[in-house]
């Protein structure tokens, strides 16, 4: 496995690898607060909250072919984002 790489959210990657990506948020007491990524603009993974009224943490992951573009987004809200992926 190679080194983990940041990403941004709402920006589109093409890494050329096969990868591991990863994305989580913490919700700010919302519903319907989360995570989702994309791979050649299809939802692959997405994960929201159900929090109203509490702090929630939203994860989820995928795994990427090398030639595949992702983007990790999120549903609105919240702070304390962290994307990455990791070359395998």
């Amino acid at each position: 496995m190679g080194s983990r790489v940041a990403v941004s959210f709402g920006v589109t990657y093409c890494p050329n690898v096969n990868a591991f990506v990863y994305a989580h948020k913490q919700s700010a007491g919302a519903t319907q607060q989360g995570v989702y990524i994309t791979i050649d603009g299809v939802i692959a993974a997405r994960k929201n909250g159900q929090s109203e009224g509490h702090i929630g943490y939203e994860s989820t992951s995928t795994i990427i072919k090398a030639g595949e573009c992702f983007l990790v987004g999120d549903t609105g809200g919240g702070q304390n984002r962290l994307a990455w992926y990791r070359p395998i």
